[in-house]
């Protein structure tokens, strides 16, 4: 295992590590992922997480270095419909081939459909790039299947449907167009 720990968090080479075919795993908690903290409603669960290096040739003799991080968890985030706590579930494999600049990242990205780009790093923090993956993969409008409105909204709620089914009264501003003069040529009165 090619990975060094900094206070706690792996920090690898991802050349040394996907040379040497090394795998992490663990579970971190929430309350230490600050970013994805904010976007939840508890601090409660962990992230299961694994991390594999490889090396794989190519046609032209050279070689790829690659990483796979795999991550699941279920987070209660904010449902956008009531407010109220709905769970997601968050699974996935995010697949990366590494490159030595951004410069080459920028350039080969659009031809790399099935892997990410990441710039090669002697100090990669693990837990960072974990945190960034478990962010992009939550759902953007998270939601119940159904869900009520909140107990705090109810009253405005009823007050809606209410003025809906209501009948319509008519526009005082029509009543006084109908009031108004017809325009037309001037009278001699």
């Amino acid at each position: 295992m090619n990975a060094s720990l900094d206070r706690s968090r792996p920090v690898i080479d991802t050349e040394a590590f996907a040379r040497s075919a090394s795998k992490l795993a663990g579970r971190w908690p929430v309350m230490r992922l600050p970013r994805l903290l904010d976007l939840l409603v508890d601090d409660q669960p962990q992230v299961a997480w694994s991390l594999e290096g490889e090396r794989t040739r190519r046609p032209d003799g050279g070689a790829d270095s690659h990483l796979a991080l795999g991550f699941d968890t279920t987070l209660r985030l904010r449902c956008v419909r009531c407010l109220e706590a709905v769970e997601a579930r968050v699974h996935e494999r995010r697949h990366y081939r590494t490159v030595v600049s951004e410069r080459i990242a920028e350039r080969d990205d659009p031809q790399s459909e099935d892997v990410d780009l990441l710039v090669s790093s002697a100090r990669l923090d693990v837990i960072e790039l974990l945190e960034d993956e478990v962010i992009m993969a939550l759902p953007i409008a998270p939601r119940h299947e159904r869900c009520e409105a909140p107990a705090g909204l109810a009253p405005s709620a009823q007050a809606a449907a209410q003025a809906a089914t209501a009948p319509t009264r008519p526009n005082p501003f029509a009543a006084l167009a109908g009031l108004q003069r017809p325009k037309g040529p001037p009278s001699d009165d």
